[in-house]
């Protein structure tokens, strides 16, 4: 998912956290940010990626601005769960999955780990049979 959206892995972190809170506040996402390596800018690139959005813009004094997750990065989401439950299996085709290719070492070492990770969840369905 890194990989295919772009993402770090303290996005990627944040989205998995975030998914579960639906509507939040810029103090909830700082909250969660706190425990993560420093970075100022996360929530405005996470913004300009179209991760989150704003929910209700809120007035001055009265309410506060809250946000949510884009359709895209609920989609991230939806996948990453299916794919860690083996619900879902990962893309073994380079055309669809970059890491397939195998342009460096850690790609390689990947792409051994997803094969190992969906022959098991092949293995697994056809048990549950």
């Amino acid at each position: 998912m890194q990989s295919r959206y772009e993402l770090t892995t303290s996005e990627l972190e944040m989205l998995l956290y975030l998914y579960d809170e639906h509507i939040f506040d810029k103090d909830l996402f700082n909250t969660f940010a706190n425990a993560m390596s420093w970075d100022k800018e996360r929530f405005t690139i996470m913004n300009d990626k179209e991760l989150i959005r704003v929910w209700r813009k809120g007035a001055k004094g009265r309410e506060r601005r809250l946000y949510e997750l884009t359709p895209k990065a609920k989609r991230i989401c939806v996948h990453t769960y299916k794919k860690l439950l083996g619900l879902e299996l990962i893309s073994e085709d380079p055309y669809r999955n970059k890491i397939m290719k195998g342009d460096n070492y850690m790609d390689k070492v990947y792409r051994n780990l997803i094969k190992k990770m969906n022959q098991k969840t092949t293995d697994d369905s056809y048990s549950d049979e």
